[in-house]
């Protein structure tokens, strides 16, 4: 089974025979940080993953912090997104995204978070929320900027990795989230 993100029915489990077989060629294309094009077959409720071909560039994630990175990234897209619900904007700043964490992962990451949590309505960006209110300027201006900014290689440049903006990240997700991430230990443990 695979859980795909697709830019036009968004998040979707469909299974792919086979792809554990040694000559199987679909199997590399289905691992994590490749943009691909794939061909499903419904069958009523089951999804079949008929073919695939590699669309773009494939993210290099072989450092193991940036894995851990990317990781964390996909894994927190799992816990705040739905089936069937298309989300073009979280789709292409994923992919850049897994692109900027095999460069960098530290200034990836921070951005990559604030920059969906806006994009799926959880980013609190004015003083009513005490937890913005709470944060220093400079942190302030680099939320908003996550906000309004969506050119994702601008906002890895400006990266702001403070102990407070990783403290915003973690309360959204511990708000919005049904648990915690398990990929966060392992990106702690290696950075």
């Amino acid at each position: 089974m695979c859980i795909v993100l697709t830019k036009e029915k968004g998040r979707i489990a469909a299974r792919a025979r086979a792809v554990r077989k040694l000559g199987s060629r679909m199997g590399s294309l289905l691992l994590p940080g490749r943009r691909v094009t794939i061909d499903v077959r419904e069958d009523g409720a089951h999804a079949t993953i008929a073919a695939a071909r590699l669309n773009g560039d494939i993210a290099d994630l072989s450092d193991p912090l940036s894995f851990a990175a990317a990781q964390q990234g996909i894994e927190l897209i799992l816990l705040l997104t739905e089936d069937g619900e298309p989300l073009p904007a979280v789709f292409d700043l994923l992919f850049q995204f897994l692109h900027a964490a095999a460069v960098d992962p530290g200034r990836a990451l921070p951005p990559f978070q604030l920059r969906l949590f806006h994009l799926l309505g959880f980013l609190p960006e004015h003083g009513d929320d005490r937890r913005f209110a709470a944060l220093g300027e400079e942190d302030r201006a680099f939320v908003r900027l996550c906000a309004r900014e969506t050119d994702f290689g601008e906002l890895c440049v400006r990266s702001v990795a403070s102990p407070a903006i990783s403290a915003l990240a973690d309360s959204l997700r511990e708000q919005h989230a049904r648990r915690e991430l398990r990929s966060a230990a392992v990106y702690s443990a290696l950075s």
